[in-house]
């Protein structure tokens, strides 16, 4: 019997050890304690690799500092100065290594030097902007010159900077790149949510939203569309609800800054 208990034992311990979920044979045939400890044991295993795929994803939804720049020294002493004020650096030794790597659903800004081999930096802001890809970018290089940086604003820079630079102007511009996405990301989710309720809207509801929005009352709608006064306070209701809204005050608002917002351009220079 001892020989067996141990058998059984062993088998458990290896069906933990490979990941194994313990069926009900399993809960069945060992003993309380040792169900309990096989029980346990996979439960830890299955938490942590919970664990660490949260993480992994809020790892990609934190504001991240890209830096492009075939320099390594550069690259290291940047990350240094980045990560000494809590900012998490991702470093890429190339363009073309941004581009097969970054995720432009991730936020952060983006430091890029100007000259590179293979793939020069104003090379891969032309792609980005050409791809709408909502990063702010800060442009560094040690050969400035006007038409470059004239030529790197044009295409959507947000800064140009001459290394050496004094690491607290950097800072104060990689911050404001950090807030300047964070903005930007924001306006383009209410926007994104603005247009998805602005879709459900019947056509009538729609024309009843316009007319109403130019001031006439629910009387004068009734008019102009002919329709009963009890129809189109019907189809108000539904359109404000629909809308998010609790009165034609809170939706001109809404619809305002709908407007404003998409009239902006994704980064102010």
């Amino acid at each position: 019997m001892r020989y067996f208990a141990g058998k059984l034992r062993n088998w458990q311990v290896m069906q933990v050890q490979g990941g194994a979920a313990p069926d009900a044979t399993l809960r069945a045939s060992a003993s309380k304690e040792v169900a309990e400890n096989v029980m346990s044991n996979w439960k830890r295993k299955n938490r942590t690799g919970q664990f660490t795929e949260s993480v992994q994803a809020m790892q990609e939804h934190v504001p991240t500092v890209f830096v492009v720049d075939d320099d390594p020294h550069y690259c290291i002493s940047v990350r240094q100065l980045l990560e000494s004020v809590l900012l998490p650096v991702e470093v890429f030794s190339s363009a073309k290594e941004f581009l097969r790597k970054y995720d432009m659903s991730r936020p952060g800004c983006l430091i890029l030097d100007l000259r590179m081999p293979e793939m020069s930096g104003l090379e891969l802001l032309r792609i980005l902007t050409a791809r709408e890809q909502c990063l702010p970018i800060i442009m560094v290089t040690a050969f400035a010159d006007i038409p470059s940086a004239v030529e790197a604003m044009q295409h959507g820079a947000r800064d140009f900077m001459e290394k050496p630079y004094p690491p607290h102007k950097f800072i104060d511009k990689v911050q404001q790149a950090l807030l300047e996405d964070k903005a930007m990301r924001e306006r383009i989710k209410v926007n994104s949510e603005t247009s998805r309720c602005l879709e459900t809207l019947t056509p009538r509801e729609r024309e009843i939203m316009d007319l109403l929005l130019c001031g006439k009352n629910a009387k004068q709608v009734s008019r102009e569309l002919k329709i009963s006064v009890r129809t189109a306070d019907y189809h108000r209701r539904n359109m404000l609800n629909k809308m998010g809204v609790d009165n034609l005050v809170q939706l001109g608002r809404l619809l305002d800054e709908f407007t404003f917002r998409q009239s902006r351009p994704a980064h102010p220079k």
